[in-house]
């Protein structure tokens, strides 16, 4: 069952932003080559991935918020 949505670019500009974090959080957790134990590495594969694309999700909203008070 399709999810009904308000704006389609909207939700698909999100849902692969969220896609891309996912795939690289999912590559960062198993490649035996990251030592995710060691804090600045962590950060650097992990929380700034999140919050990266936290802040492009909120951009994106705050974009389309805009959008419509101008419409």
């Amino acid at each position: 069952m399709p999810f009904n949505v308000v704006d389609h670019e909207l939700f698909v500009s999100l849902k692969e932003t969220a896609d891309d974090l996912i795939d690289g959080i999912t590559e960062a957790i198993f490649d035996e080559g990251f030592n995710l134990k060691h804090e600045p590495k962590y950060n650097e594969m992990i929380t700034e991935p999140l919050s990266r694309n936290r802040n492009a999700m909120l951009s994106k909203l705050y974009e389309m918020a805009n959008l419509d008070r101008k419409a």
